[in-house]
């Protein structure tokens, strides 16, 4: 059975982005990453997405599963 990946977008109350994730790897809570060597092949999704919204977090999901899920509010400047 392969692993099912499912996304959601939608517009939260009050008026902001909200992006969840859902996969079936709730053993593999992640974590913003120290910084990685420069010529890494992975370890940079998290820290930019951490870095563009308002928040982030992960929160357990059915049957083994997590949802890991950003919120950006509209009008910040300074992304």
């Amino acid at each position: 059975m392969a692993d099912k990946t499912a996304v959601e977008l939608g517009l939260g109350v009050p008026q902001c982005l909200a992006v969840e994730v859902t996969d079936a790897r709730g053993d593999r809570v992640p974590c913003v990453p120290v910084p990685v060597p420069e010529y890494a092949e992975s370890g940079r999704g998290l820290r930019i997405v951490a870095a563009y919204v308002d928040r982030w977090g992960v929160d357990e999901a059915p049957a083994d599963c997590k949802t890991v899920w950003a919120e950006l509010e509209p009008g910040r400047v300074d992304r």
